[in-house]
């Protein structure tokens, strides 16, 4: 990848990654996601964010009236998040209209009382290799978490009350960054998210690009986000080996106080992986049918025998 040094002792990509490991273009799924500075410089990032041939991009905090134009600017399809009164920040999926994520469908609710910025949740179904539709949903989730640990915490349970899909992606901000919010286990967040069978793709894969700083230099201010990685992106269990590559991209740091996530994964494995965890659910539907039908017939049995039919 060519770079260039400017002023500030910024390295500024100028062209096209190398495709990390060895897939071709029509084995890998690419997402980059980015929590923005409330819309500021939200063109600039769509630029960027086209150099790496993305699938899909989760934007966060941008503004509702920046959102089509992001879209466009992307050559990309938009959902976003709902509307909340305390707020005027949203989070948007941008998704490639003729890649391998088809039909999306926005589970967001038109307008929110949410304490924060509310999640933008969106699902899709995938494509096979001559592009007919697989059975099961691929949900991605972008979030913005609030600074109150509370509200955090809150937050996260609620996206597990209202599961969408048996195969989900969190990523995002998840506001957590101080020492003093760690045990053993990891902060608060991070273990409510292991409970409920979340993996960190940066911390499994453990490389150094993985696990990079996604706290950015404010330049000029001669401030800094707290340091640690508060942008992370999660995957369920069974997901989460379909992630071949996350690097935590450096030299934006003019764009954003947060630094983006290039997100890769194996095409042929998230398919595999989604319809093996579509068809376990539709198994334990008739399992649950199965059970209920048989407790019924036991019950109607016992009544008839005493009389009661």
């Amino acid at each position: 990848m060519v770079t260039l040094s400017p002023p500030g002792g910024l390295t500024v990509p100028t062209g096209l990654p190398e495709p990390p490991l060895a897939l071709p273009r029509d084995r890998r799924l690419v997402v980059v996601s980015w929590t923005l500075d409330h819309g500021r410089d939200f063109d600039e990032a769509c630029l960027i964010a086209r150099r790496y041939d993305p699938d899909v991009v989760v934007l966060g905090l941008l503004r509702e009236e920046h959102v089509s134009v992001a879209a466009r600017l992307l050559s990309m399809d938009a959902e976003h998040s709902g509307r909340t009164p305390v707020t005027a920040d949203r989070i948007a999926v941008f998704v490639r209209p003729d890649g391998a994520l088809a039909t999306p469908y926005n589970h967001r609710n038109p307008y929110l009382r949410d304490p924060g910025v509310p999640p933008a949740s969106v699902s899709f179904a995938l494509r096979d290799a001559e592009g007919a539709r697989l059975p099961g949903l691929f949900n991605i989730l972008g979030v913005h978490l609030g600074r109150s640990p509370s509200e955090r915490l809150l937050a996260v349970e609620g996206f597990f009350a209202r599961r969408p899909a048996p195969s989900r992606i969190i990523v995002g901000d998840f506001g957590e960054a101080a020492a003093d919010e760690k045990d053993a286990a990891g902060t608060p967040v991070e273990r409510l998210l292991a409970e409920q069978g979340m993996l960190d793709v940066a911390r499994s894969l453990g490389t150094p690009a993985a696990m990079r700083d996604t706290a950015g230099e404010l330049l000029g201010l001669g401030a800094r986000y707290p340091a640690g990685r508060r942008c992370r992106l999660y995957a369920d269990t069974h997901l989460a080996p379909a992630a071949v590559h996350l690097e935590v991209l450096p030299g934006y740091d003019d764009v954003s106080s947060r630094r983006p996530l290039l997100t890769v994964l194996d095409l042929e494995a998230l398919r595999e992986s989604v319809t093996a965890a579509h068809e376990h659910q539709a198994a334990r539907k008739i399992q649950r049918f199965q059970a209920g039908t048989a407790l019924r017939t036991e019950r109607i049995a016992r009544e008839q025998a005493a009389g009661l039919r």
